[in-house]
């Protein structure tokens, strides 16, 4: 009897200290999500923006900054080079680059209250010196929200600019690889990897079409992507798959800025799995047909 009082005695404790665990991590959830009332609440636009200017001019615009949280936010203004780091686009920022100093703010601090949005103009200025070809900035938010005089959440949200300095300028564009398959079960990965040799940015253009053996189309997609100079894109995508088993083909075309588009026609057997069971099925049958005009025949 007495073991089983320490042991229930124990069990008590076990059980409370759980129920104590329970409660803080409970506790912490609700208190991540109010703080996570107020993040991701800051918006710009646009989100980029494609832009040529001549050697010694200036361009105007303007982005649109929100606070859609329920506090004040003060915002700071900034400006940052970027490029890519891989084939997958991740991007890199620069700060104190020196393509920073070519743009401008009409407001490089604002506050900002719940609910309420500015129009912060800016100017891009391109020395008389700069070089044909492609620069890219982007335009920073950075956000401090302010709760009874404290900051509790530093968000940035930015606005990238492709920005095309005109003048002898190309757009030079390679496909390097396409992967596509020539049997498929359920898997339609295709992917290309596109460069450019050039020294600005194109928006390279493709399509992906699915078509039976007497060219009749079953499916289309397209998209585009912007490609910089001197990087190499991986553009990856599924293909909408038939509904009954056979040969197929695929029709892609992509564009490569001032080069000519490519093409290329890739056929492919599809066999999803539901077919290996109808032909496992009709096989039997088959089979079982034999044996009955062979018991009959004897």
């Amino acid at each position: 009897m007495v073991r089983l009082g320490k042991l229930r005695a124990k069990t008590i404790r076990y059980t409370l200290l759980l129920l104590s665990l329970a409660a803080i991590v409970s506790l912490n959830f609700v208190a991540a999500e109010m703080v996570d009332e107020n993040i991701g609440k800051i918006s710009i636009t646009p989100l980029r923006n494609e832009i040529a200017i001549q050697p010694g001019s200036t361009y105007q615009d303007k982005i649109k900054v929100t606070n859609g949280s329920g506090s004040n936010i003060r915002i700071t203004m900034s400006v940052e080079e970027f490029g890519v780091l891989n084939e997958q686009y991740d991007y890199i920022f620069e700060e104190d680059a020196d393509l920073a100093n070519w743009v401008n703010f009409s407001d490089s601090n604002i506050e900002l209250k719940p609910g309420q949005f500015k129009e912060i103009d800016y100017r891009i200025g391109v020395p008389i010196s700069a070089e044909p070809g492609g620069r890219y900035v982007s335009l920073f938010a950075s956000s401090d929200i302010i709760e009874n005089g404290a900051i509790t959440t530093r968000q940035r949200v930015g606005s990238l600019l492709y920005i095309t300095v005109q003048g002898d300028v190309t757009r030079d564009g390679r496909l390097l690889s396409l992967s596509s398959p020539w049997l498929v079960l359920d898997n339609s990965d295709w992917s290309v990897n596109i460069q450019n040799t050039g020294t600005t940015h194109f928006r390279s253009e493709y399509s992906v079409s699915v078509r039976d053996i007497f060219d009749n189309q079953i499916n289309y997609s397209s998209n585009d992507k912007l490609i910089l100079p001197s990087t190499i894109r991986l553009v990856a995508g599924k293909f909408s798959l038939p509904i009954w088993p056979g040969i197929y083909k695929i029709v892609y075309a992509v564009s490569l800025g001032d080069k000519p588009s490519y093409k290329n026609t890739i056929y492919f057997i599809y066999l999803p799995f539901w077919s290996w069971g109808l032909s496992g099925l009709i096989v039997v049958y088959r089979v079982l047909i034999k044996k009955r005009k062979m018991i009959k025949k004897l």
